[in-house]
């Protein structure tokens, strides 16, 4: 019969094994809300990048179509409308319509094809011209331009939103 001699080999007991899968829960749902939480903050600041740059292509569109144009026909001076109308001196672009449809702030020139000037995770909120042109005075016109964007998995859920107030004047005769 052989005798088996025991050495110092000693293993894992249960109780190791447990603390070691405990801190290694921890240490991964800690990194992983970090990671949740530098994602996160990348996607809001592109989010607003990308806002920006809408708000801007949209305000600098309309900034040079009336800086092109002859007079203003809606709204008449004193009013505000949610539509922009535009005399233009090219026939191919007379009369020039800028308004919101679905959203989205959509340019139409003469009898061209409608065209939309907005992002399309971008929704328009709201949008006020308001002709403020004085007797006998170049026109003037005052836009607000209320605008989000959206998550495009989530339609409902807006990560950022911008309002732009600005004037602008008809080209001097």
């Amino acid at each position: 019969m052989k005798k088996y001699v025991l050495t110092n080999q000693r293993g894992f007991t249960l109780i190791e094994i447990l603390l070691y899968m405990a801190l290694s829960t921890i240490l991964v749902v800690l990194i992983g809300g970090i990671g949740a939480n530098v994602f996160s903050g990348f996607v809001k600041v592109k989010a607003a990048e990308e806002l920006r740059y809408n708000t801007q292509f949209v305000t600098e569109k309309i900034r040079d179509l009336v800086s092109q144009a002859d007079s203003i026909s809606t709204p008449v001076a004193g009013e505000s409308s949610s539509a922009l109308t535009l005399r233009m001196s090219d026939v191919s672009k007379d009369p020039t319509v800028i308004e919101v449809v679905d959203g989205r702030v959509t340019l139409l020139e003469g009898v061209g094809e409608l065209q939309f000037i907005s992002g399309t995770d971008v929704d328009v909120f709201g949008v006020e011209f308001s002709n403020i042109t004085y007797d006998e005075g170049v026109g003037s016109l005052r836009v607000i331009l209320e605008m989000g964007l959206r998550n495009p998995e989530d339609r409902t859920i807006y990560f950022a939103s911008s309002t732009i107030y600005t004037t602008v004047n008809l080209q001097y005769p």
